[in-house]
């Protein structure tokens, strides 16, 4: 169910994934209507692995999708026009030019206001991507379980190419307050689920769950088996990824992590 993922595996892969998901959500981030809580800058997970959804692209309406299966960046238009390029270890101002290129070619113009992007080259192991792809696309699925069991308003189940982490928001509808109300990130008091492959605070691959705003006593709150409170630079309960390998029922073990916090949380803010 749930592939061995230690970061010090696959860094260079992962970093290299993370700096190509930048670049498309960059782009759907400048092409698309503006959605809540920047909807419109982050990736959707696919049958086989990420998208930027349409996006309109002057008289256009184009789609680009990272392939985890064939190991390709490939691009659509509602006309019936694609166009592909291997995925394979080239930076990421490499693989723009090759959207750029793309796009061009099926006679449409991507313009982008500012765009940075990596020089150097990337690395790509198959094998790898191959690992990710077989967790995130069950993960996506456990996610979207998790939402459908929400009474109350929810965000899409996205990627956020900034910090390389599948989350799902969900909405109190209450105002935080002491908040700008106009402000809708100061303002709208929410939870924060989500899956990192890692990052410079934890090293290992984790979920998280954080609150807008933290009621007082947060991280006194008891946690399920395996689960714990990370307050160093940010505050959320923490399960650690291989707590999952560990289960046969790994799915059920991180179902339990999200209903049994998101329901302590909700405790304490009804205080």
């Amino acid at each position: 169910m749930f592939p061995d993922l230690p970061l010090a595996a696959w860094r260079d892969t992962r970093d290299t994934l993370q700096s190509y998901c930048n670049i498309l959500g960059a782009i759907r981030c400048q092409q698309m209507p503006r959605l809540r809580h920047y909807a419109h800058c982050s990736l959707h997970v696919t049958g086989r692995g990420l998208t930027t959804t349409p996006f309109p692209l002057g008289s256009a309406i184009v789609e680009l999708r990272i392939d985890l299966v064939s190991h390709e960046l490939e691009l659509l238009t509602t006309a019936g026009a694609t166009a592909r390029r291997p995925l394979e270890g080239q930076s990421a101002a490499a693989l723009y030019g090759q959207i750029v290129a793309m796009v061009e070619g099926l006679g449409h113009r991507l313009e982008m206001e500012e765009l940075e992007t990596a020089v150097s080259e990337g690395s790509w192991d198959t094998a790898a991507v191959h690992r990710y792809w077989a967790a995130l696309s069950r993960l996506h699925l456990v996610f979207q379980r998790f939402k459908g069991e929400q009474r109350k308003e929810s965000s899409p189940v996205q990627l956020w190419p900034h910090h390389f982490d599948l989350a799902m928001l969900l909405f109190s509808g209450r105002r935080v307050e002491g908040e700008d109300p106009n402000d809708e990130d100061s303002a709208d008091e929410r939870m924060n689920f989500g899956f990192s492959t890692g990052d410079g605070g934890l090293s290992e691959p984790y979920f998280y769950i954080t609150a807008w705003k933290s009621p007082d006593g947060l991280t006194k709150l008891p946690l399920p088996d395996s689960a714990h409170w990370h307050t160093e630079g940010w505050t959320g309960a923490i399960l650690p990824y291989d707590t999952l390998r560990r289960h046969r029922s790994g799915e059920n073990i991180l179902l339990h992590f999200f209903r049994e916090t998101r329901d302590g949380i909700s405790s304490l803010r009804r205080g």
